[in-house]
């Protein structure tokens, strides 16, 4: 297809079709009008990397706004036109642009603040909860199976997770001392009691989904 490709690149209302193929992380095709350079991360999401030449190509880059290089752009998909622009003052690595885009990503995993105490201590469902740090590389590569344990408990577990690094305070009375720390919260028996902030604590993902299925069916069944 040649620069052809380009030239659609700011057509949002081309068929992605006959564009580059979607991409498989650990099974990245090359497509002749892209230049790939990828890292990749664990299979978490489906996304397409592209590089565009803003010599070769100025009035894309143009049309674009963007004024500085290198500028790092998210788009979700045809239907979103807004775009989203990597934050100049994060490293450029494969562990935090990872990170980033998980942030970006739709989710079943709720991002919990500072409504811990309601929202979680406060809930009749059990909750699962990962206490990360935006740095911490084994909290990165956990992360795929959060997700994976969310659409697994979807209706019968509410999943969440904790930035430590902005709430620093909610894990230090969670009794976190490691990361990532993943601690489960069965549920209060009613509406206005609250459980203890200091959760069961899961040693892996296998026990997570296993703990929240006795915990679910105990409450079902008492």
């Amino acid at each position: 297809m040649g620069a052809d490709g380009l030239k659609n690149f700011g057509n949002r209302n081309s068929d992605p079709k006959k564009g580059c193929p979607r991409l498989k992380f650990l099974d990245l095709k090359i497509c002749a009008h892209w230049h790939f350079v990828v890292t990749p991360p664990p299979p978490l999401f489906l996304v397409s990397f592209g590089s565009v030449d803003c010599d070769a190509f100025p009035d894309i880059c143009e049309g674009e706004y963007v004024h500085s290089f290198p500028t790092i752009r998210l788009y979700r998909h045809r239907h979103d036109l807004q775009p989203y622009d990597y934050p100049p003052n994060w490293w450029r690595n494969a562990q935090s642009m990872t990170h980033w885009l998980a942030e970006m990503m739709p989710t079943l995993v709720q991002r919990l603040a500072g409504d811990f105490h309601s929202t979680v201590l406060g809930s009749v469902q059990p909750f699962l909860v990962d206490f990360y740090a935006p740095w911490c590389g084994h909290c990165v590569h956990f992360a795929p199976t959060f997700e994976k344990l969310a659409k697994l408990l979807e209706g019968q577990v509410q999943l969440g997770k904790v930035d430590c690094d902005r709430f620093g305070h909610i894990c230090q009375m969670a009794g976190v001392q490691a990361f990532p720390s993943v601690m489960l919260y069965s549920g209060v028996d009613r509406v206005g009691d609250r459980q203890n902030a200091q959760g069961i604590f899961v040693r892996h993902g296998g026990d997570a989904s296993r703990m929240a299925d006795e915990h679910t069916k105990s409450k079902h069944w008492s």
